[in-house]
């Protein structure tokens, strides 16, 4: 294939799949010389562009440079066994990714980390795509410093919002969703409600504070459960008020549609809050929330007259409002109103309100305030009402029971809790229908899982120990709690309370048992740790030397042989570095292997075998192989056969066998074998011996009938389709018989065990090693269930495989194959017959 480089072409001759690597199921290599450039080549089969979200972008960015994205050279679509394959060629990048760094522990200088990033994530966002899969693999860290963004054909365009089913890293998503929902109390926050672009932004702010506390700060390990939790928390205490306009800028803009305000103003507070901020806590503060006022507009309303309730409540998750003691209402995040109006039935009444605020670290109460409903005539004078007063000037707001002139012939009205109120509901309690832990034992610091499920509940409350430990407002799901030992409680109870308007219903005690965890000795430790590090440097040491022969086995030379062999001659090779072991190297004259006599790192000798022809002299090819690599070959050599020894040998002068044979070991002499001449009349004698070169007048051999030697013909195996290679007829034929199914094989990609999704991207290799060029080879495969049962077959047809070579052909899927066999069941090729 042609491949343009700057400007200029140069031919590109893909060696797929040799080398090449996976990710995600798409192969890649590198490095990959083209011409005086270094590459990192990505290959596409069975995606289409229509199947890459970012492929636009890669077409937008070929031979074009951005900042801190990878160049992108060429694009390039080829025909590849009748299919459509596509080739990515990026620029070779030296260095790491950002996961191999942290893993190693590698210094970071995050303000280039982070100026670098933003570059990459405007200038994609510049093109009108965002980064869905963000992610410290696909952040890449060259060796001169800089950082950029890789694997580009996953972005998304901004014109496609997040959603779940997306594909991507998702655990930067979730940390930005939690800081909504925890740290602001956006309880309904979806992925969809943030536009990609400020999603990149927000999630650049979580990396940088991760990598800042754990690899700078040294507080966590950076792959710790407890730090990827508290991050949001931690985010929230280093500056509460920046962050928290921060996000709530990011959603106003997001609804707008922009992102330039997000972007400059979270580069900002990543340097100055962050980066060079040495005071960030690194344990999260737990505030309890609190509820600054609480007060209604009116303290009695005429009926059908409207009322409003006003609050102001701090460092809480959750608000929530009760009317007479029952839950009423969950307030929605950033609501601080609420105008209401109560049913009259002709009765004078009192309601009461409280408002309730609770965080993970507690929950408060409000006092309650009333508000009389009464028909004009009964209302006494009106008097100014505390909640409408100013409120004074302290942290908290001072609530007070106002006080109110009793309806006449009725009494002060007292609330009770749980009772009806509402003639529309049926009176029906709540009902819990599940409560159970996962487990009755649990070893200190591991999480114990509660699962419920309610019905006919406004309000779901979890007690630990006889203590409020949560609110949950969803009749059904789950909760995971983490226990840490204490030997003054090694037994935990939970129960559910559930509730509504008409009753409370609460549920069976479960016992939970907090086993203390095992604290290993620091004697023992010490010597298993010195035993693990001796281990594992025996272990380097081995692997050491294994890819020191690999990497650095010296390399194979042979001097170049030419001139004419005969049969039975002992032939010298000289070269260096030649094998000591005679297993493991094999000399082939037309796929025919030679006796090895002695071998030497600089020389060796073999005798030249038999080939079966009629002819005085054929060309043949000679392959040395060393542990089935062929590592040299020689095309330029003449195979003489030898005279029989009942026939007069001609003279040196007239004779082209009989000449001596040059070889190239000193050594090497020329040996005659006796030699059966095939004759049937006595025609067939004359001409043998004029082709021999002899005079008329010499004497001729006795007329006896020859004996012609069998053809070999290779024995099919049981149960084996017969061999599709044409047998030889009788006599001599002009082509050596081999027995090519000893030196062709075929093997897969993977062993093909599937057991959910059945056999899919199974890949076909055929290995020619033999000296012959095959026009045909056909394998068959079976598919097969988890019971050997067969389901289907399907044959592969591999064409002009050539000698010393192999070809991969993709095989079709099977949804129900859960076994797959496969064999060679024919070879057709014009040199074996």
């Amino acid at each position: 294939m042609k491949v343009v480089i700057k400007e200029r072409e140069y031919d590109y001759i893909s060696d797929y799949p040799n080398g090449w690597l996976f990710a995600s199921g798409d192969p890649y290599k590198f490095p990959v010389d083209i011409g005086k450039y270094t590459c990192f080549v990505k290959r596409f089969e069975k995606k289409r562009p229509d199947d890459i979200s970012g492929w636009d972008l890669l077409v937008q960015l070929k031979g074009k440079f951005d900042p801190n994205l990878p160049r992108i050279y060429d694009v390039v679509e080829v025909a590849e066994n009748n299919k459509s394959i596509y080739y990515i060629f990026y620029e070779f990048l030296a260095g790491q990714t950002l996961e191999a760094a942290v893993n190693r522990n590698v210094a970071l200088d995050l303000h280039r980390l982070t100026l670098d990033i933003f570059n990459a994530a405007e200038a994609l966002h510049a093109r009108q795509f965002w980064f869905s899969d963000f992610c410290e693999k696909n952040i890449f860290a060259e060796a001169n410093g800089r950082f950029l963004l890789i694997d580009l054909d996953s972005v998304q365009p901004l014109a496609e919002v997040p959603h779940n089913n997306m594909y991507g890293d998702k655990q930067y998503w979730a940390l930005v969703l939690k800081f909504y929902k925890e740290q602001l109390g956006y309880k309904n926050m979806r992925p969809a409600d943030l536009s990609g672009a400020i999603l990149n932004y927000l999630q650049i702010l979580f990396l940088v504070l991760r990598l800042k506390l754990a690899l700078q700060d040294k507080r966590y390990d950076y792959k710790s459960t407890e730090l990827y939790d508290n991050l949001p928390q931690l985010l929230l205490d280093t500056d509460s008020t920046s962050f928290q306009d921060l996000f709530t800028q990011a959603l106003a803009e997001s609804k707008e549609g922009q992102a330039l305000r997000t972007a400059s103003a979270t580069k900002e507070l990543i340097i100055r809050q962050i980066i060079q901020n040495d005071q960030i806590p690194y344990q999260p503060t737990r505030r309890l929330p609190e509820i600054v006022a609480f007060k209604v507009s009116d303290a009695q309303v005429a009926p059908r007259q409207s009322f409003s309730l006003a609050w102001e409540v701090v460092n809480a998750t959750q608000v929530t409002l009760y009317r007479n003691g029952v839950l009423y209402q969950e307030i929605r995040s950033g609501t601080n109103t609420l105008e209401l109006r109560e049913n009259y039935d002709g009765r004078p009444k009192t309601v009461a309100f409280t408002l309730r605020a609770t965080s993970n670290a507690g929950e408060q109460m409000s006092a309650p305030v009333s508000v009389t409903i009464m028909e004009q005539a009964f209302m006494p004078n009106p008097k100014p009402s505390l909640n409408q007063e100013d409120a004074p000037d302290k942290q908290t707001w001072p609530i007070q029971e106002e006080e109110t002139t009793p309806v006449p012939d009725t009494q002060p009205y007292e609330p009770e809790p749980f009772k009806p109120i509402n003639p529309d509901q049926p009176a029906k309690e709540p009902t819990i229908q599940l409560f159970e832990a996962n487990t009755t034992q649990v070893i200190g610091g591991q999480k114990i899982n509660l699962k419920w499920e309610v019905a006919a509940a406004t309000e779901v409350e979890l007690y630990r120990n006889d203590q409020l430990y949560s609110n949950i407002l969803e009749s059904q799901g789950s909760l995971d709690i983490k226990e840490d030992y204490d030997a003054s409680a090694t037994s935990i109870t939970y129960y559910l309370v559930a509730a509504n308007k008409n009753g409370r219903t609460r549920s069976s005690v479960l016992p939970v048992s907090i086993i203390k965890p095992i604290t290993p000795d620091p004697g023992k430790l010490r010597y298993i740790r010195l035993a693990m590090a001796v281990l594992f440097l025996a272990i380097a040491g081995i692997l050491g030397v294994v890819a020191s022969g690999i990497l650095f086995r010296k390399k194979i030379k042979v001097l170049a042989l030419r001139g004419d062999l005969v049969e039975g001659q002992t032939l010298g090779i000289r070269g260096e570095n030649l094998p000591e072991e005679a297993g493991n190297v094999q000399v082939l004259f037309n796929a025919l292997p030679g006796k090895i006599i002695t071998l030497s790192p600089d020389s060796m000798r073999v005798v030249v075998p038999a080939v079966n022809t009629t002819q005085d002299s054929i060309p043949v090819r000679l392959a040395l192989l060393v542990e089935q690599d062929t590592v040299y070959t020689a095309n330029n050599l003449t195979f003489k056969k030898k005279l029989n020894s009942k026939t007069e040998q001609p003279s040196l002068a007239e004779n082209t066998i009989g000449k001596p044979t040059t070889s190239n070991s000193a050594d090497s002499q020329s040996t005659y074998l006796p030699t059966v001449t095939p004759k049937s009349d006595p025609s067939q004698d004359n001409n043998t011996l004029n082709n021999l070169g002899a005079s008329k007048d010499q004497p001729k051999p006795n007329k006896t009938k020859p004996v012609l030697p069998k053809p070999y013909k290779p024995k099919p195996k049981p149960n084996d389709p017969k061999p599709a290679v044409k047998p030889e007829s009788d006599g001599y034929s002009t082509h050596p018989t081999v027995d090519i199914y000893k030196l062709v094989t075929v093997k897969s990609n993977v062993i093909a065990k599937q057991r959910r999704n059945g056999t899919k991207n199974l890949e076909i290799t055929v290995q020619n090693s033999s000296a012959y060029d095959l026009d045909l080879v056909r394998v068959e495969i079976e598919y097969l269930r988890k019971n050997d049962r067969l389901v289907a077959k399907e044959s592969l047809d591999f064409t002009n495989v050539r000698a010393h070579t192999s070809q991969t052909l993709a095989a079709p899927d099977n949804e129900k194959g859960k076994k797959v066999n496969f064999k060679i069941v024919s070879i057709d090729s014009k040199q074996l017959y």
